[in-house]
């Protein structure tokens, strides 16, 4: 019977959640956006230095500065039918007054709604509007 139970028990761990809140399902883990596109012409000022990480409904943007020094930036995602609404409103630092995502990302303070197209071999294509311009980010999983 303790046999029973015990392997019972080992059954229940094993098949455990792995994720936080759910599996998110391709989204899950860190994604780093390898060109950035706007208007058709790849953005020559982009240094491939920009990464997303997403778990349960939290997205996190990272910038790396310098080898040692990043800077990040959170929000909320959620996606229905391939459309992402990413909502970026928090401050790492609570007692920082300035909130600024990286320009070079085009992305704003609040809402941005992307178009998702996943790829083969673990990539994703954004697209989105931004001040009139069309953005395309490819972005592979790491």
């Amino acid at each position: 019977m303790r046999t029973l139970i015990i392997s019972l028990l080992s059954v229940i761990m094993i098949s455990g959640c792995m994720h936080n809140n759910g599996d998110i399902g391709n989204y899950f883990g860190t994604w780093k956006v390898s060109t950035i596109n706007v208007d058709g012409v790849d953005d020559p000022e982009y240094k491939e230095n920009i990464f997303f990480q997403f778990q349960s409904d939290v997205f996190r943007l990272v910038q790396n500065r310098t080898q040692n020094d990043i800077t990040e930036y959170f929000g909320t995602w959620s996606e229905t039918y391939n459309i992402i609404l990413l909502q970026l409103n928090y401050k790492v630092n609570p007692e920082s007054e300035v909130y600024q995502i990286p320009p070079i990302t085009r992305l704003i303070k609040g809402d941005n709604i992307i178009a998702v197209k996943h790829e083969r071999n673990n990539r994703m294509i954004w697209t989105f509007s931004s001040d009139g311009q069309t953005i395309i980010y490819n972005l592979k999983k790491q």
